[in-house]
């Protein structure tokens, strides 16, 4: 029997009073093995019941919960101070913080792609931040040899956002005030009501009160190319040009679909025929419209196409076209195409003062077109509007936003596709454009900050085939029966941007005003320097890219004009030091017969690749740059037609064939060239007479032919377009001979657009 003290201080005794026994902090109140067993514990010290009736060891575990909870805290507070830590850096504000988390599924893609990329993983712990602070974006350098990964903040809401080529991952969807600064080149985007403005720091309108709080990150952010999940938009956009490019069937198949679509007052087959056309050709050259934008945008009425782009469209595609329906006089092959450039002028007058990237495009695409059809003076200033209209709405910033966990998430990655291309698709048509009309480039390259790295790989590997107009019967069975080959349009394109890079260092060496007080030495080196870059070009080619003529498969026509003018550069930048009068002094004998037999050994190259052209897909249809070689390797085969006469009768035969096809087809406006292609018959003719008479049976008999294709083109010319006759072999070069064709022409003006002319 026990005493009256120890009935009250034990368990049951506290328990018929209504109250618990004391236990110690953290210990749990059910011994481990009640727990165990899952039955009812007393909770009797040190011995339980069940315990003691048993004879068994009774422990009473800790309380986890306790432990958890100091866990959390001390979790919590080491978050807390890591992102006040890299709000300091970042330069952020508390107060401008707001609650916001990246999380979610496409969170866990970003994951999954870093681990397949060799791209350390980030544990879910680094992600989570305190509601009392902002945005937590995750971005990683992929141009450091290990990738390193570090936060950003931005607050919601805000009216900048800082970064270079940095992809936001965020829950909630950019509004449509977000607005976008370049801090490097201290220019801001700004939202307005009539568009998308830029304004650099010189301007009155740039706003400078806003940048304290971004110029340090931009700083540090400085020179890296920070991308978040780059997989994950190259896979969206690909599936979604696959996705587009299935719906252009329907509508071939469908007429209830294209019946619901504004093609301006077009046929809807006329409108598709020369929407086809314009995929097939001309856009494979500058991939400057976006397939997958342009087309969507058509069926559902978006925002990447308008009604001056489609005009623009039918323009340059109706002069690849045989149907007469094109034609504004059905008795006049010349007037294709017209009365949509008479639309195009129309529509301009409600477009011109609201830039967007639809009239950017429409604008480069009509003036490129206008070129060949002889109005020079039209498609140059429609380009360069064009090109004043794209800085003006910032395509040449590389600052896109791309929310990847959101609604908007598509049009985001398109519309940063859709900028990049369309930047570099001006500024390969502008090089072009200044080397065939003599004039200064308008985008030099340095201009901009914009990747050149296309996401959307869709057209890289389509097959490839000419197009073949169900309604016309084709001219040429070879075209016909042409095998389909991949397009590969996305690395032709890249090879023709670092050819234009090397094009705008050979104009502004040799070609420019100031070239002509550059010391010799400088110049001779500049020269080293481009022959180098032009060999190493060549070097590294992708072999898919490589194309020997009469060896290899011939490619399709884009894949072809790479590498006219890649010898066409090369013998700009020997023409230089040969033309008399260009340079304040003249090459020694040897370096001038090098020089000329560069030259000539690139007008044989480009013979050979325009000759398998004029065999696989006929010369009617052929691109600009085909025909401005052409025009190059004449005056080089003129300059040396006193030697090994008759291989150069032959070739000059070709060419002047070939030029003749080009003004049928594409080239009917250039007159210039037509005056060229006079002088060439004289050169011809006095040539001939300087063989001896045993030759007659062989080249002689070709010129009467020559001769009589040569008058019946001249004599279709009217008035003015008529050339006074010629007496003699001009000097190309010479400046003062009144029958100079390389200087100032009544129709074309005085402005030397003619080939070497770069009157700058």
């Amino acid at each position: 029997m026990t005493s009256s003290a120890d009935a009250r201080d034990s368990p049951l005794s506290s328990r018929r009073h209504g109250t618990r026994a004391k236990t110690n902090a953290g210990i749990c109140h059910t011994c481990s093995n009640c727990r165990k067993r899952k039955v009812k514990c007393d909770g009797q010290r040190p011995l339980c019941g069940t315990c003691r009736s048993r004879n068994l060891a009774c422990e009473y575990p800790k309380d986890a919960r306790k432990t958890a909870v100091r866990t959390r805290r001390e979790d919590v507070k080491s978050l807390q101070k890591q992102i006040e830590d890299l709000r300091r850096q970042v330069g952020d504000s508390p107060s401008n913080a707001a609650s916001q988390t990246a999380t979610g599924q496409d969170e866990s893609c970003a994951h999954e792609r870093r681990n397949n990329t060799g791209i350390e993983t980030v544990q879910p712990e680094e992600l989570t931040a305190s509601a009392q602070y902002g945005t937590t974006y995750l971005i990683f350098d992929d141009r450091s040899s290990t990738s390193r990964t570090s936060f950003a903040h931005r607050t919601p809401g805000s009216t900048a956002t800082v970064t270079q080529d940095i992809l936001y991952a965020q829950n909630s969807a950019p509004t449509d005030e977000t607005l976008i600064r370049d801090t490097q080149d201290d220019q801001e985007i700004t939202q307005e009501a009539e568009g998308v403005q830029v304004y650099g720091a010189t301007s009155l309108l740039h706003d400078h009160t806003s940048r304290s709080s971004l110029v340090n990150a931009r700083q540090r952010l400085a020179g890296n190319n920070s991308l978040v999940c780059k997989e994950a938009i190259k896979d969206r956009l690909l599936s979604n040009a696959a996705i587009r490019r299935q719906e252009e069937l329907m509508l071939h198949s469908s007429p209830s679909i294209t019946a619901n679509i504004d093609f301006d007052g077009v046929p809807a087959d006329t409108a598709m025929h020369l929407l086809d056309l314009h995929w097939n050709r001309q856009h494979l050259s500058y991939l400057l419209t976006y397939r997958p934008a342009v087309m969507d945008s058509l069926v559902r009425n978006g925002s990447y196409s308008n009604k001056l782009l489609l005009n623009a469209i039918y323009l340059q595609s109706s002069l690849y076209s045989d149907r007469t329906c094109l034609r504004l006089n059905s008795e006049d092959p010349q007037s294709r195409g017209m009365a949509y450039y008479n639309r195009f002028k129309v529509l301009l007058a409600d477009h011109v003062d609201k830039p967007t990237i639809p009239t950017v495009v429409a604008l480069l695409t009509c003036g490129a077109c206008l070129v060949p059809r002889g109005m020079q003076s039209a498609g140059w200033i429609f380009c360069g509007i064009g090109y004043r209209m794209l800085t003006d709405i910032g395509c040449h910033l590389d600052l896109q936003t791309v929310t990847i966990n959101s609604s908007n998430y598509r049009s985001s990655a398109i519309d940063l596709e859709l900028r990049k291309r369309v930047y570099w698709g001006a500024y390969v048509g502008d090089m072009l454009q200044s080397l065939f009309l003599g004039r200064s480039p308008t985008m030099p390259e340095v201009h901009g900050t914009v990747s050149r790295e296309y996401f959307d790989s869709y057209e890289e590997l389509e097959e490839w085939k000419p197009y073949l107009d169900p309604l016309i019967e084709p001219l040429d069975t070879l075209v016909s029966s042409y095998q389909p080959r991949p397009s590969y349009a996305l690395s032709t394109f890249q090879s023709l941007l670092q050819l234009c890079d090397i094009m705008g260092r050979v104009i502004r060496a040799f070609y420019s005003t100031a070239s002509a007080e550059t010391s010799k030495e400088t110049l001779l080196g500049e020269r080293d320097r481009i022959r180098e870059q032009l060999l190493t070009w060549k070097a590294e080619l992708p072999g898919w890219l490589q194309f020997e003529p009469g060896v290899d498969a011939t490619p399709p026509p884009h894949q072809i004009t790479p590498h006219a003018i890649f010898w066409t550069l090369i013998i700009l930048t020997e023409q230089a030091f040969l033309n008399r009068g260009h340079f304040p002094f003249t090459l020694d004998t040897e370096s001038t017969r090098q020089a000329e037999e560069r030259c000539l050994s690139a007008a044989f190259r480009i013979w050979k690749l325009v000759e398998v052209y004029k065999q696989t897909f006929t010369l009617r249809r052929a691109q600009y740059g085909i025909s401005y070689a052409s025009y190059c390797a004449v005056v080089v085969i003129l300059q040396q037609a006193s030697h090994d006469s008759e291989e150069h009768i032959k070739c000059i035969r070709f060419f002047w064939l070939a030029l003749l096809e080009y003004q049928r087809g594409c080239n009917y406006g250039l007159k210039r060239p037509l005056k060229l292609l006079k002088s060439l018959m004289r050169r011809l003719e006095g040539i001939a007479q300087d063989n001896e008479p045993e030759d007659t049976g062989g080249n002689n008999q070709q010129l009467p032919d020559l001769q009589a294709d040569f008058n019946s083109l001249f004599g279709s010319l009217r008035g003015a377009e008529r050339v006074a006759s010629w007496h003699g072999v001009p000097d190309l070069w010479d400046p003062s001979a009144s029958t100079n064709l390389l200087f100032e022409d009544a129709n074309l003006g005085v402005i030397d657009d003619s080939v070497f002319g770069f009157c700058m």
